[in-house]
């Protein structure tokens, strides 16, 4: 059966004893790197209940791999109830150090318990604290969402109402186009005349002068040739 190792009483150090220890009156024990705490001082006290060490063997050195003279030599003289009463206290020491062991393992577990739950608290607030940050920007996301749909659509109703615009435009310069065309093209032209007779005048100087010049005149009034004949000009094409 394995013994179970001693650890320092420092609540800042727990670590296994080596193969010296520092004992105390009030049944605690350092290792050998707070040992000088206790020894260099004049008034020493205990480091892990504060106890006043003033005697001379409240303090005491002990090697705890002892060679096999010691073990021969260290109890030799002393009466059987004598090796039993200090080996009786030696067990005390070791079971109160076993016990206080279990106590200092038992506070850690509960300081560490009351973190673990103190970071689970922390976590269920910031794991709820996350679900309703998300939750807000997924409703905003579907916002977004919502608006830039609209958005496509209100876009796609503008292209399709600029698609007819210029439909409509791209008519309209048809017809401007046409109209321009067709105010080109209104010249009056005659039908049925030749170059000749769009150069010949419309009334002969003998016959004009003849009618018009003294309509009083006998010879104008008896004179029985007909009339000058006036061109004729046909329907006017557009």
């Amino acid at each position: 059966m394995t013994d179970t190792p001693l650890t320092c009483n420092l609540l800042s150090c727990r670590k296994k004893l080596g193969l010296e220890a520092c004992v105390t009156s009030c049944s605690h024990i350092f290792c050998s790197q707070h040992t000088s705490a206790l020894k260099d001082k004049k008034k020493p006290v205990c480091l892990a209940c504060g106890t006043q060490l003033n005697n001379e063997l409240d303090v005491v050195c002990v090697d705890l791999n002892p060679n096999e003279q010691y073990k021969t030599m260290i109890l030799t003289g002393l009466t059987p109830d004598q090796i039993m009463e200090i080996a009786t206290r030696a067990i005390g020491f070791y079971v109160y150090q076993l016990n206080y062991n279990c106590l200092n393992k038992e506070a850690l577990l509960r300081g560490t318990k009351e973190q673990m739950d103190d970071l689970k608290q922390y976590c269920t607030a910031l794991t709820s604290k996350f679900k309703t940050d998300l939750l807000k920007e997924q409703r905003k996301a579907a916002n977004i969402k919502q608006e830039l749909e609209d958005k496509i659509k209100e876009i796609e109703a503008q292209q399709q109402q600029l698609a007819q615009w210029k439909r409509a435009n791209k008519k309209l310069q048809m017809q401007v186009e046409s109209q321009k065309r067709e105010i080109v093209n209104l010249k009056i032209s005659p039908i049925n005349k030749t170059p000749e007779q769009l150069q010949k005048p419309m009334f002969s100087n003998n016959n004009f002068g003849n009618y018009f010049s003294n309509p009083f005149e006998s010879n104008s009034i008896n004179n029985t040739e007909a009339p000058p004949s006036f061109p004729l000009f046909g329907r006017f094409s557009h």
